[in-house]
């Protein structure tokens, strides 16, 4: 997953069991002078470490340097090729955070296992609770992560557009792995799931399958210009990494064909080994582990056999996160599930409660499939445990209100010292105008 600041605590710590020093390939990393397999790239269908992605990279960066905003040309052209690609009426290139920021988001239904995306908003646990908030008034639309990084299934998109569509609320999508990886033509879980409605809002972020930094916002044209005049403007040279990318794929779409190949290989191996891999179907695979000590001697002994792996800590709910690239071959993949299966009897394999896993075969999400998770033990659909209280009084954080006060008077400050008065009324205007005609 993209390696963002707020990304950091969603549902656990995210570690790494090495230190990179190089990446010469999207499949091997460079960890104390040696090779090392990469078993939880970002890059799972090679773009940003194809020499021709990398060039143009660094011809950018020595043009124009690596603070400089992108040009109009540039950005423009990118802008209208992603809308294209969408499917949508607009899109604009910025940064997520800040497009959640300048949305209303307390006022939206906030699927469960989304609701760090935004907090005070009203939690739902499916479409069918979303329907009921959206009948009582109670919500503008719904918010949900379509993908969920940690587990690697896909969100109900269809169900939620349609409690949308017949309550005449908003759906905005967050998408942070989809754009390039899924859909027939790359354009993310929406395309995937035929879940693309004309208005709304999908936040695609970059950084995965497509490199750059930053986010794709596409959907009502009157939406996204109310909120581009409010987004900082993309960087230049991960933008024109990004614009490359996209040009590499839609010459070699046999990349996605092998990207799902290598990610069904290794779902069969870890399955056939007993190894919990939950509701993944996509290329982003968790194998369960549970207690944070454990999943630490996993790292351990992974390192040991030079295979660098990411792990989200938390209590009872730790697992390790494995994506493997396009460009890593058959015998990389067995190396790899020979490694863990002797790490798995070395250290103890925790079975699901109740799932035969030797014969369920999963299918991974693959263009014309809409699966949107595996069978899987009820442990992965719980809510991740809640953290223990502080006891010392002067380490309590601040919560609940006080938090938000801060937050406001931070962002409040920060958006009156970089725009003028205008155009905080003008943009705050449009956006609450576009809410109240989708409601009528």
């Amino acid at each position: 997953m993209p390696l963002e600041a707020q990304n950091l605590n969603r549902d656990g710590r995210l570690v790494s069991n090495c230190r990179v020093e190089a990446v010469p390939s999207a499949s091997e990393l460079e960890c104390g002078g040696a090779r090392w397999l990469n078993a939880s790239t970002d890059d799972v269908l090679g773009l940003a470490s194809d020499p021709r992605v990398r060039e143009t990279f660094q011809a950018a960066l020595r043009k124009m340097g690596l603070g400089r905003p992108a040009d109009s040309h540039l950005l423009v052209d990118l802008e209208q090729r992603l809308s294209s690609l969408l499917g949508r009426p607009a899109a604009v290139v910025s940064d997520a955070a800040s497009a959640l920021r300048a949305l209303p988001t307390w006022r939206f239904a906030v699927d469960a296992r989304s609701s760090d995306l935004a907090e005070d908003a009203t939690r739902v646990a499916d479409p069918g609770e979303a329907d009921v908030v959206l009948r009582q008034g109670a919500a503008l639309g719904v918010l949900v992560e379509a993908l969920h990084p940690r587990e690697g299934d896909l969100a109900p998109l269809p169900r939620y557009l349609e409690v949308c569509e017949r309550s005449h609320g908003t759906l905005v999508t967050v998408d942070p792995l989809g754009l390039g990886a899924l859909g027939p033509t790359g354009a993310g879980v929406g395309q995937h799931l035929a879940a693309q409605p004309p208005t709304g809002l999908s936040i695609i972020s970059l950084g995965a399958a497509i490199p750059g930094v930053g986010a794709v916002l596409a959907g009502d044209e009157g939406l996204v210009m109310a909120l581009k005049g409010q987004l900082a403007a993309p960087l230049a040279a991960p933008l024109a990494a990004a614009s490359k990318a996209l040009e590499v794929l839609s010459g070699e779409p046999q990349r996605r064909s092998r990207m799902f190949d290598v990610a069904q290989r290794l779902l069969d191996g870890l399955r056939e080994r007993s190894l919990d891999t939950g509701p993944s179907v996509t290329p982003w695979v968790p194998v369960w582990v549970g207690d944070p000590v454990v999943c630490q001697r996993w790292l351990e002994a992974l390192a040991e056999a030079s295979i660098a792996v990411r792990a989200s800590l938390a209590p009872g709910a730790s697992r390790l996160l494995l994506s493997l690239s396009a460009t890593t071959t058959d015998s990389q993949v067995s190396q790899l599930l020979d490694v863990l299966d002797k790490t798995g009897k070395k250290l103890g394999v925790p079975l699901p409660s109740s799932l035969p896993l030797s014969t369920t075969r999963v299918e991974v999400a693959r263009p014309g499939s809409y699966a949107t998770a595996a069978p899987c033990a009820q442990r992965w659909l719980a809510l991740r445990p809640s953290e223990p209280e502080p006891t010392d009084e002067s380490a309590v954080p601040l919560t609940g209100l006080r938090s938000r006060v801060f937050d406001a008077v931070e962002t409040l400050t920060w958006r009156a010292s970089n725009a003028s008065g205008t155009s905080i009324r003008w943009t705050a205007d449009a956006v609450r105008g576009f809410f109240d005609r989708r409601r009528k």
